[in-house]
């Protein structure tokens, strides 16, 4: 399969997933509101961020199309952190909503309809179990998928535990359970908001990547015998999976040409020991002003 057919193949099946999740969403807040379970509404909002998510990952593959122009040589790919910025900030906003209800409801528990609870609960986990075995066969062919993958996991885990606090209120009226796991869900979804909202952060300041390590790259790189030394070293993030790295390379006095297949084996070395997909290398032979910067 070309590269195109398969990104339009994942695309569909990402379009799909947005869909169910957001269909899910509905689903569990009417369901909320009809039983009165806190815990179906704080399901959604687990559900709500993993659309989230996906809807993330969809808009950068589509975004990603788009041609650079000249007022953005970087192209649009950026839009996905504002996106993710905004995601994640409304989430955590509810998040404290959530909690703020589970402890009045702790306090004073009011009574759940389990059987309702359960029924919607479960049609949760017949989404989510689709959704998962909709990703499965691409999950290894990006590194976004199998982030949205393991989201979905973790979804059908959260509908089958409020499948059987359903059970459990149902049965023996366990009322308390419900604002207990809906503290419980709110602060998982708390956890990873947080998480998207540090990266995204670290993406707008320009930081490095958080899995590499600026000095390691440097020492590999000193390490091959054509350079005598790498300085004014910087490593950055344009989106959340894309790493650029630009330096000066001190080499000996040669030919352009020489330097043109020394340039190909960096690239080759950094694309596959770190992942970065985007190199700018400046050759030199004497001494430079910018050594003694990072």
């Amino acid at each position: 399969m070309e590269h195109n057919q398969l990104t339009d193949s994942i695309s569909i099946r990402l379009g799909i997933v947005l869909g169910l999740n957001l269909l899910i969403t509905l689903i569990e807040v009417v369901g909320g509101i009809i039983s009165g379970s806190l815990a179906l509404i704080s399901d959604a909002l687990h559900n709500f961020s993993d659309a989230t998510a996906v809807g993330i990952s969809y808009l950068s593959m589509k975004i990603g199309e788009r041609a650079r122009d000249p007022k953005r040589t970087f192209g649009y790919r950026r839009a996905e952190i504002i996106a993710a910025v905004i995601n994640s900030t409304v989430l955590l906003l509810i998040v404290a909503y959530l909690l703020y209800e589970a402890y009045n409801r702790l306090l004073a528990p009011r009574p759940i309809r389990g059987g309702v609870m359960f029924a919607v609960a479960l049609v949760g986990l017949a989404a989510n179990s689709f959704a998962v075995l909709l990703l499965h066969s691409s999950r290894l062919k990006s590194l976004n998928i199998r982030a949205v993958y393991m989201h979905l996991l973790a979804d059908a885990f959260s509908s089958f535990v409020v499948i059987t606090v359903g059970l459990l209120i149902y049965f023996y009226q366990l009322h308390w359970l419900d604002p207990v796991l809906t503290a419980a869900i709110a602060l998982y979804v708390a956890w990873e908001a947080l998480d998207i909202l540090r990266e995204a952060t670290n993406v707008v300041m320009q930081g490095a990547p958080s899995e590499l390590e600026l000095e390691e790259i440097k020492e590999r790189l000193n390490s091959l015998p054509e350079i005598r030394e790498v300085h004014h070293t910087h490593l950055w993030s344009l989106t959340l999976r894309d790493a650029f790295f630009e330096a000066h390379v001190r080499v000996e006095d040669m030919l352009i040409s020489e330097s043109e297949e020394i340039t190909k084996k960096i690239e080759a070395l950094l694309e596959e020991e770190f992942g970065i997909n985007h190199v700018t290398l400046q050759y030199e032979h004497n001494h430079c002003e910018a050594e003694r910067l990072i």
